[in-house]
Order: C-alpha cells, then structure tokens, then sequence
C-alpha cells in the first residue's frame, strides 16, 4: 500500500524543523559573548514615600531585587527632594502642587553588571531608563523608577 504526502505532512515536516531551529538557536548555540561583570552606577526615583522610608535608606546599604532576591548594589549617594503631582483647579487649570509629608528620594546605587549588546543585567534583572524595580534592603522596601544608568568601565 503506498502513501503519497499531503499538506499536513508536510506542515508536520515545517513544525519540527521550525522547533529544531528554535532549540538550537536558544539552547545549545554558544552566545559568542562574553559573561564579564563590569561596575555600573545605577540612580533610581523613589516617589512620594514618608519620611519614615527616606530615614530608611542610608549610604552603604545593600539593596537587592525583592522578586529574584539578588543582590543589586550599594548605595553611594541619596538626594531628598519633596514631591510634587499635578492636580486641577477649579477653573480647569492644571497646577504643581507640593504633596505634604512626602518626599522624592533619588538613590544611586553602585554594582556589577552584565552588559551585552542586548541588556545590562543586575541582581539578575534587564536594567532599562523608566523600568520600575522594587528594590528591598534589611530595614526598607520601596517601588522605584530607572532615571540614569552610568557605566564606570
């Protein structure tokens, strides 16, 4: 009895190419990069937190990422500034407004980075300008916002 091929034969045939393709590329191809670790200067925008949490974060804390519990960095420099939304008037108008009790912290923190052409990685999470991190130290937890990155080497 012979059996010609037919489409879905050959859509099976494309499937397991297709996934063969996918595993090779992503699994057992060498990356052609380099794991180096390279010092980075990261400053992160803690917004509209109480004072209890600016007292909190000190210069030389160790901050690690809350999710993957890796260590991110050092805190070598902290700037306290109020904090400040848009809120509307009466009339419409939109003005800046200084939120009482509260205050901006602008924390940079030094550590060692993995850096490819793709990501800079620490604590075991891709780095990005505006990405949010939920940063966790021995005595604080905070949201935070990526403002600037700075590579030392």
């Amino acid at each position: 009895m012979k059996r010609k091929f037919n489409w879905i034969d050959i859509a099976i045939i494309c499937i397991l190419v297709a996934i063969f393709y996918v595993g090779y590329s992503f699994v057992l191809k060498p990356s052609g990069t380099s794991v180096e670790k390279v010092p980075v200067e990261i400053t992160y925008r803690v917004e509209g937190v109480l004072m209890e949490s600016v007292n909190g974060i000190k210069i030389g804390d160790i901050f690690k990422d809350k999710d993957t519990n890796q260590v991110i960095g050092e805190v070598v420099a902290k700037e306290v500034t109020d904090a400040y939304e848009l809120v509307e008037t009466g009339d419409g108008r939109i003005v800046k407004s200084r939120r009482p009790n509260r205050y901006d912290v602008y924390i940079t923190i030094r550590g060692d980075a993995i850096i490819t052409d793709d990501y800079i990685r620490m604590g075991g999470r891709d780095m990005r300008i505006e990405g949010t991190v939920f940063l966790k130290s021995t005595l604080s937890s905070v949201k935070s916002i990526i403002t600037d990155i700075n590579i030392l080497e």
